[in-house]
């Protein structure tokens, strides 16, 4: 960047962006592609955000992270600096240029405590992306491990240990404390209420050249010691930009006891637990982790308990002794609120789950409490367990309500399902655009009690599993696929359970068994190798390797010299050799046992496109609408369309079906008048007409007049009441009140006693 510099009126504050160099990402840096600052990383998708804000006296340093798409221009960076979070985005913002990195704010007011988000325009106006991250301005307080003892805090005599520092910010009633690269041996501190630390600093403490992954600040462990605690306090926390190694004893890198914190680019390791979160209810903690690194722990990477608005972004959870993330429990107070968002992170190679999230309440009476969990653009791969597993845990409870969204995620290769969504208690679950293959069980695995909700699953694909792609079992919960393939599961496609599936506009490709349990409507059942622009063509399962060769069951059905993927690793791989029930292939590679080896029938990449070209038989072959053509089946007839397993750089809305009451799945009585509900928006009434209609059993279109109203739909039964097997169908044409189309269609088969 070298155009001066900029500034920006705010709040009566008089900024300047000072213009900055040019960043270039390490080399071998994890999430991948330029722009991708310090060696933690997350799990490469698409994505923007702020990793880091390094405050001094009167200006900050602000840092970036940047993840585009191959081929993506890259969009209008705006940032935005506020004394009040609430108006952050109210501001235009001051433009910035993408690749840069970071950049330095000045003219900040001393002893003031700032905000700092991020927007992006691609063509169609600004959007908030990324964290908000806070800072306070104050003058810095130097730490150096490398310098004398006898310092007194200053640029000219650093202290030598941080505990100094944070003993003059506590003092202060608040302070930054910088420190230098080096390492303190023997490390554990309790956080002071008000002291700040920021690590990644060159010996002359110069913002202009900040950043931790070229000026190491190792805090090593002792014994059992935790190496950074932060007691019960309602002031909030910045720990930024340190490595914190233990001793392979110590009980934690951070320990926080009901303590609002930021923790950013850390890399922790050699602990019993990375991070340990608690929260004393009713205290609602707000937590933000960003950047960082949390492997290697004896047992949790994250361990949580209690009640937080947890947020993590762009961050790596690895090799951990059991989970890498566990809460138990995820607590949401009586009339409160639990919230967790996980935003383009990465789970991967720990022992037992890689995500494993308990929605509990409290053991004590009052209104209910309500959940909400989004995660968006993670990768969950190699676990020893579930990639995924979310559940309700406050099934004696139905007071309490909980709201899942899962999109753009990845779950591959782990060892039972790739995603356990355990639906106990009444909520809302979606998922959208996921991918989930190659795992050692089913793809997606539904279980529940008693409750008869409903979980959706829209635009994914599900191929390659050692289970089935989706699979019910016991309990009352409906599941709903629409838009999904279905690809080469090894025990079947789609098990409905119990509590009734229904699979519309969806492909079952390559799939023994495709509907067991469940139901189809306006779907596809192919083997045809032109469904989809590129898949493989056929599916085995290794189960021993000998001599360097892959045993495959059933035996090879291609040649010498045929393109090969291994557990879905996206790596093209090529058939040296082929015996009656093997296969070397090169590169080696040797999975876990059993594993998934998918052939293709021409050489190429091995990344599927599931879009559908001429002549497929999934080309018109999803449900159609009231009057017009009806979509191609699978992801790319869906109303928001792309490739499973990432979304966009700016996701849309997800304007959604929630359910029913009575619910859809259960016996309803002929009179019935059904409510729809919805989440993402309201129903705009004008859509109705093309976006909801009802069949009955042989496909006749019924007399029906649904009204809007504050809860959702209501749609009274049709003269003469409701029969078993009437379809009640809602398209993509049914649109929120703020325009968005419904990102699932879906349909309703009823059945009446």
């Amino acid at each position: 960047m070298t155009d001066g510099r900029k500034c920006l009126a705010l709040l009566g504050v008089a900024l300047t962006i000072t213009a900055c160099g040019r960043f270039s990402a390490p080399s071998g840096a994890a999430g991948g592609g330029p722009g991708v600052i310090g060696d933690q990383g997350g799990a490469g998708h698409p994505s923007i955000g702020l990793v880091s804000i390094v405050p001094g006296e009167d200006r900050a340093r602000v840092e970036w992270r940047f993840e585009l798409a191959e081929g993506t221009p890259p969009p209008a960076l705006f940032l935005h600096v506020a004394e009040d979070p609430a108006v952050l985005f109210d501001t235009p913002g001051t433009a910035l240029v993408l690749e840069d990195g970071w950049t330095l704010v000045e003219g900040l007011t001393t002893d003031t405590p700032y905000w700092f988000g991020l927007s992006l325009d691609e063509g169609q106006g600004a959007l908030p992306t990324g964290p908000i991250l806070s800072a306070r301005t104050s003058a810095p307080i130097y730490v150096d491990p490398s310098a004398p003892p006898g310092g007194d805090g200053s640029l000219a005599a650093p202290f030598n240990d941080l505990f100094p520092g944070i003993l003059i910010a506590f003092v202060h009633g608040g302070g930054n404390v910088w420190s230098a690269e080096g390492t303190f041996e023997g490390a554990s501190y309790g956080l002071l209420e008000g002291a700040d630390l920021y690590g990644g600093f060159a010996a002359d403490f110069a913002l202009e050249t900040r950043d931790p992954s070229q000026h190491e600040t190792r805090l090593s462990g002792i014994g059992s010691n935790t190496l950074i605690a932060l007691d019960a306090s309602s002031v909030p926390a910045v720990i930024d930009g340190f490595t914190l190694e233990g001793s392979g004893a110590s009980a934690a890198g951070v320990d926080c006891d009901t303590h609002p914190v930021e923790l950013r680019r850390l890399t922790i390791s050699g602990c019993s637990r990375a991070v340990k979160l608690r929260s004393v209810p009713p205290t609602e903690t707000a937590i933000q982790i960003v950047r960082c690194t949390l492997g290697g722990s004896g047992v949790e990477g994250l361990s949580i308990d209690g009640a937080f608005h947890l947020t993590i972004e762009d961050c790596a959870f690895v090799a951990n002794g059991q989970e890498g993330i566990d809460a138990s429990d995820l607590i949401a107070p009586p009339g409160g609120k639990a919230s967790l968002f996980v935003r383009d992170s990465r789970f991967a190679d720990n022992v037992a789950d890689g995500l494993d999230i308990d929605m509990a309440a409290p053991f004590t009476t009052g209104p209910g409490g309500k959940f909400k969990l989004v995660i968006e653009d993670c990768e969950f791969e190699r676990n020893g367990g579930v990639g995924l597993l979310l559940d309700h845990d406050f099934e004696t409870t139905p007071e309490w309500f909980a709201r899942i969204t899962v999109r753009g995620c990845r779950s591959r290769a782990n060892a039972e399902a790739g995603m356990h969504f355990d639906l106990d208690g009444p909520g809302v679950t979606r998922i959208h655009r996921c991918r989930v293959d190659a795992n050692g069980g089913d793809g997606l695995l539904i279980s529940s009690e008693i409750h008869a909700g409903t979980m959706i699953a829209a635009d994914c694909a599900f191929a390659g599993n050692q289970g089935f792609g989706v699979r019910g079992v016991e309990g009352q919960a409906g599941i709903l696929l629409s838009h999904c393939v279905l690809q080469g599961n090894r025990l079947g496609g789609l098990e409905g359970g119990p509590g009734g599936a229904l699979a519309v506009s969806s492909v079952a490709y390559l799939q023994p068994s495709p509907w067991i349990g469940g139901e189809h409507y306006a779907s596809v059942q192919t083997n045809s190798a032109q469904t989809f622009a590129r898949a493989a063509t056929a599916y085995h399962k290794v189960t021993a390797i000998e001599l360097g060769e892959l045993v495959l069951s059933p035996p090879p059905t291609f040649g010498s010299g045929a393109t090969l993927e291994v557990v879905e690793d996206d790596v093209a791989r090529t058939a040296l050799t082929v015996g009656a029930d093997r296969v070397q292939v090169a590169p080696t590679i040797e999975p876990a046992l059993p594993a998934i080896l998918s052939a293709f029938a021409e050489p190429g990449p091995v990344q599927e496109d599931w879009t559908t070209p001429a002549g497929s038989p999934a080309q018109g072959g999803g449900m159609p609408p009231p009057s017009g053509p009806a979509p191609d089946a699978g992801p790319a007839g869906a109303p928001l369309g792309g490739s499973p397993g990432r979304e966009e750089l700016s996701p849309p809305p997800l304007f959604t079906f929630s359910g029913s009451s009575p619910s859809w799945n259960q016996a309803i009585a002929p009179a019935a008048t059904l409510l729809l509900t919805f989440e993402g928006g309201d129903p705009d009434p004008s859509s109705l007409a093309l976006g909801l209609d009802a069949l009955d059993p042989a496909g006749v279109p019924l007399p029906i007049d649904p009204v809007v109203t504050s809860e959702g739909i209501e749609l009274p039964a049709p003269p003469g009441g409701w029969q078993s097997g009437d379809l009640v169908r809602l398209h993509a044409a049914l649109t929120s009140d703020a325009g968005d189309p419904l990102a699932s269609p879906i349909a309703l088969r009823l059945s009446v006693p």
